[in-house]
């Protein structure tokens, strides 16, 4: 995933939606101790997330995303991938049960799937954020 990868897992995470048949596939690549900047947990350290491959890009992950996401699509009825975008759009108020969402914390994404990665303004996102999204109805 990159020169400077040192050693760093790579991690395939993917979702399914209790709601419907929705899924959403990323290849995770977490990095080493990272500082978190947050407004109510100051000098908050932890693993933090390096790289988040969230469409099939040319490389050695790609036949492996696109044979999860082929397989994902045949086995769930009617199943349709969430693109990342949702993990960035927020709106107003907008809460889940599981989260404890303080300001800018609660994106769309939320509603669908429960990730228990961070991201932050420093996670590279690699790949088309809005991939498949005219395959949402």
């Amino acid at each position: 995933m990159g020169e400077d990868h040192l050693g760093y897992p790579i991690e395939l995470h993917y979702y399914v939606s209790l709601l419907n048949n929705y899924f959403s596939i990323q290849l995770v690549e977490t990095g080493s101790m990272m500082h978190f900047p947050k407004k109510y947990v100051p000098n908050s350290f932890g693993t933090g997330t390096k790289k988040i491959t969230v469409s099939p890009v040319p490389g050695p992950y790609q036949s492996l995303f696109l044979e999860l996401e082929n397989y994902l699509a045949a086995n769930l009825t009617d199943g349709v991938f969430i693109p990342f975008i949702f993990d960035t759009l927020q709106l107003e108020g907008f809460q889940v049960a599981y989260k404890e969402c303080v300001e800018d914390e609660c994106f769309i994404s939320d509603a669908f799937f429960h990730k228990l990665f961070t991201t932050h303004f420093k996670t590279e996102i690699i790949g088309d954020i809005k991939y498949k999204i005219q395959d949402i109805k």
